[in-house]
């Protein structure tokens, strides 16, 4: 006679794999990073948000699919272009969303804008 598995027990075992698995990853992102905000040195990693310096986290979610965010990929995609990413608190993040005009649609990259001059000035001007 075959002896199933509790499928409840399983599920919250595994659930519990995926949690420790994500909080090792995130804190090695944010080890990578700098453990601080790059604006006001906050480090409570609590409030922490690793931030896409060109404003483009949007495609990142669109093309990865929102449940990548925190996986070995998404660790070793920032590695591999460290000038992309940067980490800011919450308050931080908020504020450069205002002032970069990305609050509630895709940010504005208008010639004028000063993402587009930050990616002309590190890339060219193929960047955008």
């Amino acid at each position: 006679m075959m002896v199933l598995r509790d499928p409840i027990k399983y599920a919250e075992r595994r659930a519990g794999w995926g949690r420790r698995i994500r909080a090792n990853i995130k804190k090695d992102i944010l080890d990578f990073l700098g453990n601080k905000c790059v604006r006001c040195g906050f480090d409570d990693k609590r409030a922490l948000q690793i931030d896409h310096v060109f404003g483009d986290g949007y495609k990142e979610r669109k093309e990865l699919g929102r449940s990548s965010i925190i996986t070995r990929k998404f660790l070793n995609r920032i590695k591999s272009m460290p000038e992309r990413y940067q980490l800011l608190c919450a308050n931080c993040n908020w504020i450069k969303k205002h002032e970069d005009g990305e609050v509630g649609t895709a940010p504005m990259l208008g010639k004028e804008s000063k993402l587009y001059k930050l990616a002309v000035s590190l890339y060219g001007q193929n960047a955008t």
